[in-house]
């Protein structure tokens, strides 16, 4: 599976596949990605028409970074595992559970 989001928002492009036996199941749609950034460590939901997905934070990493009086850098970088499901092409259902990201 991949999936991501907020960085091609209105681009036109999105990276969301599911890959089953070698096969890439492409997911055109902007994902609705729903997360507390008060507490990066609160599970997350990922959605669309085909894909309904928990993600649940184990490590979370945050960054907040001057490089000079005018430059700033935030970032909050999350791992954890995926539970939910994904519907392939076909319309087959496939579930996920524990999958690391």
């Amino acid at each position: 599976m991949q999936i991501g989001g907020k960085w091609t928002d209105g681009t036109g492009s999105v990276e969301n596949a599911l890959i089953l036996d070698g096969r890439v199941h492409k997911i055109s749609e902007e994902l609705v990605w729903r997360y507390d950034t008060s507490d990066w460590h609160a599970p997350w939901r990922v959605t669309g028409e085909r894909v309904d997905l928990a993600f649940v934070p184990e490590h979370v990493r945050l960054a907040d970074v001057r490089r000079a009086l005018y430059m700033r850098s935030r970032e909050a970088q999350a791992f954890g595992h995926y539970r939910g499901t994904v519907v392939a092409d076909d319309g087959e259902e496939v579930e996920i559970t524990g999958l690391y990201g």
